[in-house]
């Protein structure tokens, strides 16, 4: 009974699927984490750093490409996180100093004498 060409394409997808399954799986060892100084990149400058340790590491073929593309996703994320993050302390500041203008107004409007912050 010869095979259908849907039954063909299913077989090549199967031996496909396990060949790359048998494969290893390069991950980075615990030492190439900590060189890669995750826990100090708190601002932006560190995350660059650590981004170009984290390059080197995929372009030398030290890391699976998976593990390495999630790894960079993780990093380009940080980004973003670290700039809500100044924002969130920016409008804090600002709020402080609305709450003082806002206090310098109501005693103006009273006639008292504002107080120094």
């Amino acid at each position: 009974m010869p095979l259908t060409a849907e039954a063909r394409t299913r077989g090549r997808q199967e031996a496909a699927r396990k060949r790359r399954l048998a494969q290893a799986v390069r991950v980075l060892t615990a030492e190439q984490l900590q060189a890669l100084h995750l826990e100090d990149a708190d601002d932006i400058e560190a995350l660059i750093r650590a981004k170009k340790r984290r390059f080197a590491h995929g372009a030398s073929g030290e890391v699976d490409p998976a593990t390495w593309r999630e790894g960079t996703r993780l990093l380009v994320s940080l980004g973003g996180d670290f700039k809500v993050r100044d924002l969130q302390q920016r409008v804090r500041q600002l709020e402080r100093v609305l709450r003082t203008y806002e206090q310098q107004a109501r005693a103006t409007t009273r006639g008292l004498p504002a107080r120094s912050a």
